[in-house]
């Protein structure tokens, strides 16, 4: 007999953050959980420091068929850079079905086209404000569901 989703479940959103950078993570965290809540939806948040401890975590998800819906990565951190750790989720793991963000504090272009090159759906530059961060992750969270939906 199939089941009758019941108009108040919320769609969950599995999301894991690389960045080295707690202060980051917060307000990133946040603000993903404030754009989940308009769209009916919830985010269960799992953070890796650095790229060999993000590839580790998305290996063991991969063997339990619990791949995340969502990965964050900062370009910019220590054991394995993000352009790295893109380059090992697209090309080692062949994981194309994760959307992947890269959000990051450089702005130079060469930098932001080795992201796309390396495999990242999405590139933003880390926002000077609360309002753009809200923004980005909102976009955020449409690709994943865009993704989660096919």
């Amino acid at each position: 007999m199939p089941q009758i989703q019941d108009s108040k479940t919320k769609v969950l959103i599995e999301a894991l953050v690389i960045d080295d950078d707690e202060d980051d993570v917060f307000l990133l965290s946040r603000a993903l959980r404030d754009a989940a809540a308009r769209r009916s939806a919830e985010v269960s948040l799992r953070r890796a420091s650095n790229g060999v401890d993000g590839l580790n975590m998305i290996s063991r998800s991969d063997l339990l068929c619990r791949l995340p819906n969502l990965v964050v990565v900062d370009l910019n951190m220590p054991l394995l850079d993000g352009v790295g750790f893109l380059r090992a989720l697209r090309t080692a793991l062949e994981l194309y079905v994760v959307w992947t963000v890269v959000l990051t504090t450089s702005d130079q272009s060469e930098i932001l086209g080795a992201a796309r090159e390396a495999g990242a759906d999405e590139v933003f530059v880390k926002p000077q404000s609360q309002q753009e961060l809200a923004t980005i992750a909102a976009r955020m969270l449409d690709g994943a569901l865009r993704v989660r939906s096919r």
